[in-house]
């Protein structure tokens, strides 16, 4: 299971430190990578699986947090390749996308930031429901007894990522133009955000 994650301060892409995104790609994408490959070949020998933790963000617009968006992608992008690639030697990948799940990263990340919480506040509110990681758990554990690809935990996300050559876009422009959304965004854009020490960068690169 390939776990590692970290999800960096809020922050408009134009005001987010280079060291944010580069610790933030090098733990969610490298750091999963290296976990897989780390694996790889005693899964293999035993016709095994692996798990990789993805997000309902690898599928919904990740405005205000796009380097931890474009990792949750990049993890899925992962599961689909290697499905494919492992898949003559009787090894099963399963993506797990998950929605806030109720961790200390999701309560200093999110909870402690006002801007955060009123960008959420503008999804539906059956979408903004908490999972623990007790249930996040459970059901990895049904799909890792089904074999299956993925499982997306709550269920509510489901048609959103069945439809999201539709949803996508059309969210988007419904998005763009929607005066709360655009504030709450240009707040974002407006604050300082602080840059991390080459020594922060390079612990959470090396996943420490």
């Amino acid at each position: 299971m390939a776990n590692a994650g970290l999800l960096a301060k809020a922050a408009t892409l134009r005001n987010t430190p280079a060291d944010d995104l580069e610790s933030t790609l090098a733990v969610n994408v490298t750091g999963v990578v290296n976990t897989v490959a780390a694996g790889m070949d005693r899964v293999i020998g035993n016709r095994g699986q692996i798990v990789l933790i993805s997000s309902v963000f690898a599928f919904i617009n990740g405005m205000g947090t796009i380097p931890y968006a474009m990792s949750k992608a990049a993890v899925e992008q992962l599961g689909r390749g290697i499905r494919l690639e492992l898949s003559d030697h009787g090894v099963s990948v399963l993506t797990a996308y998950l929605s806030l799940v109720d961790t200390d990263m999701i309560r200093h990340g999110v909870d402690n930031d006002d801007v955060v919480l009123e960008l959420l506040s503008t999804l539906p509110k059956p979408m903004l429901k908490r999972v623990t990681p007790a249930s996040a758990a459970n059901v990895i554990v049904d799909g890792l007894e089904r074999r299956s690809v993925r499982v997306i935990h709550p269920g509510v996300w489901r048609p959103v990522s069945a439809l999201r050559g539709i949803l996508g876009p059309t969210l988007d422009a419904k998005f763009a133009g929607d005066r709360r959304i655009l504030d709450v965004l240009a707040r974002l854009d407006a604050r300082t955000t602080p840059t991390a020490s080459p020594q922060t960068s390079r612990r959470a690169a090396e996943g420490k």
